[in-house]
Formats: structure tokens, C-alpha cells, sequence
């Protein structure tokens, strides 16, 4: 895995519960051993060739600001779902996005990020699915868009909320 990458994971799933008990917007939650963390890349062919690289010192592409035209996809990781009695994890995710003045742009719900049997160990970190598209064309709006990716673990019952904020630009 990629070890500056999981560092810095490990930095924000810690930091994720002070930020939810202070109110602070996180891009990463955690409850027990379930996790999420919210990431947002402008090169989506580029993250998913880094994600595949396996060995120490690799990074993965990350953006949160992007032009007109220019598509952000936001992904969300996860870690320690738990499984039911035939060994199988259920984590499903709901994502909104806000633009500007705060009103819902788009919102899609019960995305199937992991269902079936459980992912290896519970303490790595696993690429859910799907990537979700977002944007905007040469008349906006631009600014400062929030992203809240709901994730739940169906299973244990536990629902987390990650949000970040984007930013569009005009396209130069």
C-alpha cells in the first residue's frame, strides 16, 4: 500500500472525531473500527493507475479544485465494515452535492460501494464504487460547491458522513 498515502489516512481517521465533536466538516469519519474518507481527484485515469501501484512512496493524484468543462470524481475509501454470518459486507453510500448558495444541485442514493463477501483485513484501506462525476459547464455556477458523502454499513447498522469542499472556476 501506499505508505506516505496511508500515513496521512491515518492522520485524518484519527482527526475525524475531534472534527465531528467540535462540528468541523471532514473529509474522513470513523466510528469503531468502520472508516470512510472522502477523496477527490481531477485525473481519474491517473488515481486509478496509482491506486493499483502497490508498493511504499506512492501517491495518489488528489484535487478539490477544478474548471469549467473539467469533471472532479470523488471516491470514497473505506475500512473495518463489518460482515454478516455468511461473511458478507453491505456498505452502501448516498452523495450530495451543494452548490454555492448552499441550495442541493444533485444528489444520488443506495450506490453500492461494497457487497459481498468481506475484504481482507479489516485495518486496510478499499476503493468503494463507484466514482461519482461532478461539474459544471462554461456558465457555472462557479465558486465553492460542499460535497457530503453519506456512507453506511449496513451490517453494523453505522452510518458516517464525510464533506469536503470543491471549487469550480471559469475555464481560461
Amino acid at each position: 500500500m501506499k505508505l506516505a498515502f496511508c500515513l496521512a489516512l491515518c492522520l485524518l481517521a484519527v482527526a475525524a472525531p475531534v472534527a465531528a465533536q467540535s462540528g468541523q466538516a471532514s473529509p474522513s469519519a470513523r466510528n469503531g473500527a468502520f472508516g470512510a474518507i472522502q477523496i477527490a481527484t481531477d485525473d481519474e485515469d491517473r488515481f486509478m493507475r496509482e491506486w493499483a501501484v502497490t508498493t511504499p512512496g506512492a501517491n495518489l493524484t488528489q484535487s478539490t479544485r477544478t474548471v469549467a468543462n473539467k469533471p472532479l470524481f470523488v471516491h470514497v475509501i473505506f475500512y473495518g465494515c463489518t460482515a454478516n454470518a455468511t461473511g458478507d459486507c453491505d456498505v452502501t453510500g448516498d452523495i450530495a452535492f451543494y452548490g454555492p448558495d448552499g441550495k442541493l444541485e444533485n444528489e444520488q442514493k443506495g450506490m453500492a460501494i461494497w457487497r459481498g463477501k468481506a475484504p481482507g483485513s479489516p485495518k486496510n484501506l478499499y476503493l468503494g464504487g463507484p466514482a461519482v462525476g461532478f461539474g459544471t459547464d462554461d456558465k457555472g455556477p462557479f465558486g465553492a460547491h460542499r460535497v457530503v458523502y453519506k456512507v453506511t454499513d449496513n451490517v453494523a447498522g453505522i452510518t458516517l458522513v464525510t464533506e469536503q469542499t470543491v471549487t469550480v472556476s471559469p475555464a481560461k
